[in-house]
């Protein structure tokens, strides 16, 4: 009986010890996240050549994240074009790399394509999430900061998760 009680006061105590030690544990703090406004869908057949400026184009086919264009750009504001070429619903999250990791980082931790993961906890996402049917597009605008990001097409069902690069704005 006394084992009994002295292991619940001891299971008991480590528990209020490790949510205490949590809570006074202080967070790393991260820079703004840059502004973004919400995704709209636009034409079919719209090209960054239509967008003009700084634009990243972004197509998803079922099978694969493709995306053919600069993995470096200046900082301030982009367009991203997202073509949701699938059979299905689809979406881009693009993230942002914190605590110095890097695109390798990123695929090592995805793995095998398609993964089913959720983004690294050492990246953020800088909302361009949302779904959108098969065969329509979306654009996404935002300000970059300098520093690492990365690009994923999503299909919503069955969950899958595909790479379309890293970019690094400076």
């Amino acid at each position: 009986m006394k084992t009994r009680v002295t292991r619940k006061l001891l299971l008991t105590g480590c528990t209020l010890l490790t949510l205490l030690t949590a809570c006074a544990t202080p967070k790393p703090t991260y820079a703004p996240r840059p502004t973004a406004l919400p995704p709209v869908e636009v034409p079919a057949g719209t090209t960054c050549q239509d967008v003009g400026g700084t634009c990243l184009d972004l197509i998803f086919d079922s099978e694969a994240c493709i995306y053919q264009g600069p993995t470096e750009v200046g900082t301030g504001p982009i367009a991203l074009l997202f073509h949701n070429k699938s059979d299905g619903e689809a979406a881009v999250n693009f993230l942002e790399l914190l605590e110095g990791r890097t695109i390798e980082d990123v695929i090592e931790d995805m793995g095998e394509e398609p993964a089913t993961g959720h983004h690294p906890w050492w990246s953020r996402e800088l909302g361009s999430w949302q779904p959108i049917p098969a065969g329509k597009s979306q654009q996404w605008e935002t300000d970059l900061k300098p520093g690492d990001y990365f690009m994923v097409c999503v299909r919503m069902s069955p969950l899958g998760v595909w790479l379309g690069t890293g970019l690094t704005a400076r």
